[in-house]
This record gives C-alpha cells, structure tokens and sequence, in this order.
C-alpha cells in the first residue's frame, strides 16, 4: 500500500508580489526621465569614485561652470575627460555618466 506524500510549499506569494513590485519599478523607470545632477550623482556616488563630494564643487574644483545648463553645454567635453580621468575611478566624462545612472536605476528598482 503506497502512502501519499503532501507537500507544503510556501514563499510563492511573497515571491510573486516582489516580482510585481519590481516589474511596476522597471516600468515606470523605463524611458527617458529627467534627474537633478545632485540626485544622480548623490554624495555616496561622489565620495565613492571621485575627489569630490558634491558634483556642482567637483566641476567647480576642475575649473568647469555648470551653473546653468548653458554653461555646462559649453564646456569642452575632452578638457573634461582629462579632468575627470584625473580625479575619479572613471576614464571620461561619459563613464562617470553611465555608471550613475545605473547606479541610480539599480536604487530605483530597490537593489
């Protein structure tokens, strides 16, 4: 006589509801959005892979004005990369950008 076995699996509600919640965050992270400087590159970016604490005195220190986005527009992106390759853990402006906002996504979707 064989003797049925039950199982009890549990978890797979919790599981599934933080998968809803981080496909919700992915969606409404998705696309372009519009980040402050000062969000994207928080202190804890800055004092991590920079010289710098704080992005606005960062660029200020290296000479660079970013008051207004028509001045950072203006400001030459190689005497730039120089810079930030001088005084950070990143290789050009570019870098510094792209590791930020992945850094930033990756909070946004709560990892």
């Amino acid at each position: 006589m064989s003797k049925k076995s039950n199982f009890k699996l549990s978890g797979f509600e919790d599981m599934s509801k933080k998968l809803n919640d981080l496909s919700k965050k992915a969606n409404n992270a998705n696309g372009e959005h519009s980040v402050p400087f000062e969000e994207l590159f928080s202190s804890s970016f800055m004092n991590k892979y920079t010289n710098g604490d704080e992005i606005y005195s960062f660029f200020i220190a290296g000479g660079f004005d970013a008051s207004n986005n028509e001045s950072f527009e203006a400001i030459d992106e190689n005497q730039l990369d120089v810079y930030i390759s001088d005084n950070s853990s990143f290789q050009s402006w570019q870098d510094m950008k792209n590791s930020a906002a992945e850094q930033y996504t990756l909070k946004i979707l709560g990892f």
